[in-house]
């Protein structure tokens, strides 16, 4: 689940979803790193994907400040990328869940 670690420290982003300090033409930049950030970098990525993906046709005109405000706000219930699966609670979550539940 992407930001449901405890990687509050913002250099711990990088150990727990592969983000890099990058410079381009004397801008600096975070970069996703999927490889290091393992699954959860993976997921990133393909957020940050959709999000180019939608900014894209924003700027091309292809849909309206409107319609892209709704995916945004809406994300991934409007995402038409297809790259992001929507999945349940995980495991861990659904442990902690129960066990606070049964003792009160």
């Amino acid at each position: 689940m992407l930001f449901g670690k405890p990687c509050f420290h913002k250099y711990l982003l990088e150990d727990c979803y592969g983000l890099e300090v990058c410079e381009s033409e004397g801008e600096v930049h975070l970069r996703v790193n999927p490889v290091k950030g393992g699954s959860d970098g993976i997921e990133l990525q393909e957020m940050l994907d959709a999000w180019n993906t939608e900014m894209t046709k924003l700027k091309n005109k292809e849909i309206t400040q409107e319609e892209y405000d709704r995916w945004r706000y809406h994300y991934p219930q409007y995402d038409s990328t297809g790259k992001f699966k929507k999945v349940g609670p995980s495991q861990e979550l659904s442990d902690y869940l129960v066990k606070l539940l049964l003792t009160g």
